[in-house]
Formats: C-alpha cells, sequence, structure tokens
C-alpha cells in the first residue's frame, strides 16, 4: 500500500485559479499558509471536508479528506447559520457565509459606534471591558462597561456595572436597537415593564469566576457620601489605610494628616477616625444607610447621640500584632544621636529604651517603640520637627511599661522624651502617656467601656494596681494639668501626687520635665520629684 501523501503535496496537487471566491474557509486558510501551491496553473479545485463515521461506537472523531472536481461550488445565499450539505454528514463552510458574518458585525459595530461606545479596538466573541459614555466611568474612571459581539454578527450587547450607572442594552444588524437606562428607582423608568421586558435580550445564565471579570469595587456611593461629611476624596484609595486632614480641626497647628480613612474593597462600608486628642471626630458610612458622624468629645454627656448610637456607629476593630522586621527599625544615625544628647539624653539611655529610627514618607523619623514584657505592641514616630504619627489599630499601653512592673512607686508623664529625661535624673520607674493631653477637663467621667481616650489605662491595669504613689508629672500647660486631673480621677486621688515646676520668670514655669533636665540639670529634676505634693481630693 503507498504511503499517504502530506497535506502539501496535495495542495500542490491542486489549482485554485479557476476556482475564484468559491473555496471553503478551510481552503482560505490553506492558501494563505501555502500560497506558491495555488500559483500553479489548472482547472481543478480543492474542498476540505469534515467527515464522520457512523459505523462505530467510539466517540465521533473529525477527520480530514480531500475531493476533487472541475466545476466550481455553486453559490450560497448569505445566511445566519452554515450551509449543511445531505450528502453524508458534511458540513461546508462557504467564504460567502464568513462575507455575511463580517457584514453583520459590521451593521453591530456601527450601531454600537452610534450609542457613543468606542469600537476602536474590538474582540469578536469574547467580553471587552471598556469606559461607559453614559457615567465615564465615575470619578475614577472605572473600565465598567462591557461589550459582546457574537461571532456570527447577530447580536451584540452591552452593560454598565456601575451602580450609579447601569446603562444596558442590544442590537441586531436586521433589528431596531433597544437600550434603556437602568435607574435605582423603576418608577423613574421611561418605559413600561413590559417594554424594558421585551428590551431585554435573551438571558442565558454564567457562571463566572472573579479571577476572569477582573471586578473593580464599586464604591461611588460611599465616597459621595464622605465628600458630603468633607472629606477629600479626590486621591482614595480603596482597600487601604489612608491619613488626610481632617475637615473639623484642619490638623490643628500643625496641619497634621489625622484623618485616617478606610473603604471597604467591596464598598459595603467605609470609616473614617481623627487621631487628634482635641478632635477624635470619627463615623462611619454605607452605600444603602445613612451616614454617621459624631464628635468625639472628652465629656460623654456632650456626645450627640446616645450610648447604643455611639456603640453602634463605631467600627470594629481588630488589634495588629506588629514584628519587627516588618517595621524596618534601624539604630539612630549620628545626627540623631546629637539631637538627644542637645536634650541631655544619653546615648545608653536611647540604647536601653530601644529608642531607633525609620525611614518613613521619604523621612528619617525617630522610632519609640511600645513593649510588654520585652514584645512589641506598638511604634509612635516623631520627626525633629515634633510632627507624630503612630502605627494604627494597635493596643494602647504606656511606654516604658516594663520599667513599672512591681513598682510601689510610679511616676507619669506626658510625652517619651520626659520618660527619657526622668531615667538621666535617675528615676527609671517612670512611664509616658501614649498620646497628648486634652482641651479640658470633662464634666463626667465616662464608664469603662466608652473611655477610649484612656484606654491605656484599663490595659495596664495590672501593673497600676500594686502601687501605693502615683507622682502626676505633667506639663505646666493647662492641657498638662487638665491630664492630671483626669488620670488622677481614674487612678484615685488618695494615692495620686502632684509636682510644682519651679519658675522660669515671674509670670512663667518651666513646662515640662525635659526642659527643667536642660536648663536646670539633672539634680533640679530631682529636686521636683522629691518635692511632689499629694493631689487635692
Amino acid at each position: 500500500m503507498p504511503p499517504r501523501p502530506s497535506l502539501q503535496s496535495l495542495l500542490l496537487m491542486a489549482a485554485s485559479t479557476s476556482a475564484g471566491a468559491g473555496g471553503s474557509g478551510l481552503l482560505a486558510a490553506a492558501r494563505r499558509r501555502f500560497p506558491a501551491a495555488f500559483a500553479a496553473p489548472g482547472g481543478q479545485r480543492i474542498r476540505l471536508l469534515h467527515s464522520f463515521s457512523s459505523r462505530t461506537r467510539l466517540p465521533r472523531r473529525a477527520e480530514l479528506a480531500c475531493c476533487f472536481g472541475t466545476a466550481p461550488a455553486e453559490a450560497v445565499p448569505a445566511a445566519p447559520a452554515a450551509p449543511r450539505s445531505r450528502n453524508g454528514n458534511a458540513t461546508v463552510l462557504s467564504m460567502e457565509y464568513i462575507r455575511a458574518c463580517e457584514e453583520r458585525i459590521g451593521q453591530v459595530v456601527e450601531k454600537m459606534k452610534k450609542e457613543g461606545i468606542d469600537m476602536s479596538r474590538r474582540r469578536i466573541g469574547a467580553f471587552q471591558r471598556k469606559i461607559c459614555p453614559k457615567c465615564e466611568g465615575g470619578p475614577t474612571k472605572d473600565r465598567s462597561l462591557s461589550v459582546f459581539i457574537r461571532e456570527n454578527g447577530t447580536h451584540g450587547n452591552w452593560t454598565c456595572f456601575r451602580a450609579s450607572c447601569g446603562w444596558k442594552g442590544s442590537t441586531q444588524p436586521d433589528g431596531v436597537l433597544k437600550a434603556y437606562q437602568a435607574n435605582k428607582d423603576a418608577g423613574n423608568e421611561n418605559e413600561s415593564d413590559e417594554e424594558v421586558k421585551a428590551n431585554q435580550p435573551v438571558k442565558v445564565v454564567r457562571k463566572p469566576r472573579e479571577e476572569d471579570l477582573c471586578l473593580e469595587p464599586l464604591c461611588d456611593e460611599v465616597v459621595e457620601k464622605m465628600k458630603k461629611e468633607g472629606i477629600d476624596m479626590s486621591q482614595v484609595r480603596i482597600g487601604a489605610f489612608q491619613r488626610m486632614i481632617c475637615p473639623k480641626c484642619k490638623g490643628g497647628p500643625n496641619k497634621e494628616r489625622s484623618l485616617s480613612v478606610f473603604i471597604r474593597e467591596n464598598g459595603t462600608r467605609g470609616n473614617w477616625t481623627c487621631f487628634r486628642a482635641s478632635c477624635g471626630w470619627k463615623g462611619y458610612t454605607q452605600p444603602d444607610g445613612v451616614s454617621k458622624a459624631y464628635q468625639a468629645n472628652k465629656d460623654a454627656g456632650n456626645e450627640n447621640g446616645s450610648d447604643q448610637e455611639v456603640k453602634a456607629n463605631q467600627p470594629v476593630k481588630v488589634v495588629r500584632k506588629l514584628r519587627e522586621e516588618d517595621l524596618s527599625l534601624g539604630p539612630l544615625c549620628d545626627e540623631l544621636v546629637t539631637y538627644f544628647s542637645e536634650r541631655m539624653i544619653s546615648a545608653k539611655t536611647l540604647r536601653r529604651n530601644n529608642v531607633s529610627q525609620r525611614k518613613r514618607n521619604d523621612k528619617i523619623v525617630i522610632a519609640f517603640t511600645y513593649r510588654r514584657d520585652e514584645v512589641l505592641v506598638g511604634c509612635k514616630y516623631m520627626e525633629v520637627s515634633k510632627r507624630f504619627s503612630q502605627e494604627v489599630n494597635t493596643e494602647k499601653i504606656f511606654y516604658g511599661l516594663d520599667d513599672i512592673k512591681q513598682a510601689r512607686d510610679i511616676i507619669i508623664v506626658e510625652g517619651e522624651i520626659d520618660k527619657l529625661s526622668m531615667e538621666e535624673a535617675g528615676y527609671r520607674n517612670c512611664v509616658s502617656v501614649p498620646h497628648g493631653a486634652p482641651a479640658k477637663v470633662s464634666k463626667k467621667l465616662p464608664d469603662k467601656d466608652h473611655d477610649k481616650k484612656y484606654l491605656y489605662l484599663w490595659n495596664c491595669k495590672e501593673y497600676l494596681d500594686p502601687a501605693s504613689r502615683i507622682i502626676l508629672a505633667t506639663d505646666a500647660d493647662p492641657p498638662g494639668q487638665a491630664l492630671a486631673e483626669e488620670l488622677a480621677r481614674r487612678l484615685g486621688k488618695e494615692r495620686c501626687w502632684r509636682v510644682k515646676w519651679p519658675k522660669k520668670s515671674e509670670t512663667e514655669f518651666y513646662k515640662d520635665a525635659n526642659e527643667v533636665l536642660v536648663s536646670l540639670g539633672p539634680q533640679a529634676l530631682k529636686e521636683v520629684i522629691q518635692g511632689a505634693e499629694l493631689f487635692g481630693i
């Protein structure tokens, strides 16, 4: 039996000059692949057929068969479906059918262009994402319009998946364009329910996978509601915490970016909190709910809502567990060591308290690490210009907490540098509050569940309970004295003592421990602690 000829040798045996455009689609592909074979003279043509065996129980497997003839194939009129030959089970795909499909696709594309859809780059038979001409992708320019054209050109449809738009429609080459704007309120639609139902194309239920769709969060409603609260949402990042200037307190005198804003990736919720002690503004919003916001004051009795409303407005907080390798902390550089030495704080004290540095926002900042049993719990950052920030969602504790374990006498100061200054004066049994002082004393003492500002006192209760004397060495300014009053009310005034800072002039006092250390020396600071007086009851 002679060997079976190859496809190339079969094509070389045939000529296509007399066939013209009567070849099949497969033959057209072969003609493009082997142009030299079809340049040969002759009056014959070749057709490639799909033949199936009907005498076997095995699955039907397509085989290629070649047949030759001298007469060209009869012209087949364009139709939505491919023509079928009754000779056996063969299917012949003609060039006329391909041209008819291309003509229908062209009509669908032109009708979509009239709707404003950009069809410059199109993929037939595949879903494609484009910018919606109606909503223009919203403020974030999302490619929210899904466009699809069938391979045979009989149907094209589009849908905008942005919740505030929902524009969709369909078109056919031999039909009338049907499009409508889907609104949230069905009563505002221009068409009746029957008309809308008639306009919708036949829907086939798909089972999509998220990784195939490349979905983007639809958070426009949350963003718009936050804008109404005065929050700048021009450069919002979805699914990540973002710091910006609070619209209520304007960041204070230092213009701090104290407002933390977060929007969930699925757009179901957005919340914000200002971490400035004198502000504390916070709230949340949902796309299908009402924005809840309130001003958190030191006095719980001055809050706008009831205790139940405040509790409902607060987002569920998850305490982070920090790892030192994630913070990329390093030893202090010579410039920062010099900065502390000018404030009379030695390198030995800095090393014992694990004072480090970190590159943050393209700046080198000082890092004060908060530890419990030598385990990292939180971290607070300070620039040389005395702008502060800290790791969010961490447990609030005293700075230097391990130094007061089982201590009978405890000193509480208002800043990390003041705690280091006390150590230079010989007092290691000293801790610092984690954030600043209140503007004034609150009128009413809240219960433990709502005492969020002084949560660090409750978190460190086991360290404070054994102490019989607590010396409050807060700043001499009015907020510092208000802080001393708030601490004494919670710790018990019967065991609290208050320092009296020495006079700087007839009308001024030294502000804090570090100012006394720098101006008067460690011995003067020690005398201030020794001269503390019992807190008035």
